[in-house]
């Protein structure tokens, strides 16, 4: 028999592939783009209005730009109508504007682009709700930032680094990082886009910014990097559980000082699904952690302009479960199992 001697894809050879059919550019200027895919990592965070939070949120913010701000430009604190050059020095002013803010509601953007009507390769967003409204609807608050794949080319480990570093000063509930759509501020006119490319790749996240209350019952999906807090670590199994479910996989825990996050192989799967629809670690990663996903998440889109199609309820529901048929093949622990290591 003749010995296949095809060289596998490297990460980067096949990001390069798919490039074309997740990156869009503006008509106004189509140097630059409206939606495109890259590294992300979503957040999400209890009470954020208290003064120690807030604080955590202004260091998260600074610990990106000790490590990225010679690439941002431009952006805004608190009001979306005042924007402002973006000054690497300014840090103190940053981080008491921020307290300043007391329990009210804070917004803040930093981005590699000048202007709203273009996406930044680098750009870290945030957003608080007042105390009040937290206590009254309760939503959650969020941190994203956004930075190119080709980071991973000599940056590899900054970005494992960076987002351990978050966690550690954000203390998420639970959050998400890898591969995932890179969206503008105000993404409601091109959320069809990301519905598409959401369908067509299962291994990139939606990082949509949606604060919905279904996130206090539970993680929303899967990624790369999946966080936990150690509420539910707990509730999952414990520790020892998940090292079990994951001992002869290439799936790696890595602690942090209140969680820890599972790191799903070497490098991160683009799940495209004329290629490759169910990248196999991420399926097992998907399967023991289903227990714990949220059963309530409401719809990442808002209702469609003109008829066109986006992540409605049933949508984004499908989306949350795209890895769940392969998953029911695999082989775990049983549940009576679970409760010995919890």
């Amino acid at each position: 028999m003749e010995k296949d001697t095809q060289k596998e894809m490297t990460f980067f050879e096949k990001f390069e592939e798919a490039s074309w059919e997740f990156t869009y550019g503006s008509d106004k200027d189509m140097e630059r783009n409206i939606v495109q895919v890259g590294l992300t990592a979503l957040f999400y965070i209890d009470e954020c209005w208290r003064p120690e939070k807030r604080e955590a949120l202004a260091s998260a913010v600074e610990r990106f730009i000790d490590e990225f701000g010679d690439k941002l430009k431009w952006g805004f604190i608190d009001d979306i109508n005042k924007p402002e050059k973006f000054v690497k020095g300014d840090k103190l002013s940053r981080m008491k504007r921020l307290a300043d803010l007391e329990d009210d509601s804070a917004d803040l953007l930093w981005s590699s682009e000048f202007y709203l009507d273009f996406v930044g390769d680098y750009q870290i967003n945030a957003f608080s709700p007042a105390g009040w409204y937290e206590h009254v609807h309760r939503r959650v608050s969020y941190v994203c930032f956004f930075l190119p794949a080709k980071e991973l080319h000599e940056k590899k480990n900054v970005f494992e680094k960076l987002v351990l570093d978050f966690c550690t000063l954000l203390q998420p509930i639970h959050g998400i990082a890898g591969l995932g759509t890179q969206q503008l501020y105000d993404d409601n006119m091109y959320q069809f886009i990301e519905c598409d490319i959401a369908r067509h790749f299962n291994g990139l996240d939606v990082t949509a910014h949606v604060t919905d209350r279904g996130l206090r019952d539970g993680i929303r999906s899967i990624n790369w990097y999946t966080i936990l807090s150690d509420e539910w670590v707990n509730k999952i199994g414990g520790e020892v559980y998940l090292k079990q479910q994951f001992e002869n996989d290439n799936i790696y825990l890595l602690p942090y000082q209140g969680g820890l996050v599972i790191k799903a192989g070497e490098w991160p799967e683009l799940g495209w699904v004329e290629r490759d629809p169910y990248p196999k670690l991420y399926v097992k990663v998907n399967h023991v952690l289903k227990p714990i996903r949220t059963p309530s998440f409401k719809s990442f889109h808002l209702g469609s302009i003109s008829g066109e199609i986006r992540l409605d309820e049933r949508l984004t529901k499908e989306w949350q479960e795209r890895f769940d048929a392969e998953g029911e093949k695999l082989s775990v622990a049983p549940e009576k199992d679970r409760s010995n290591n919890s």
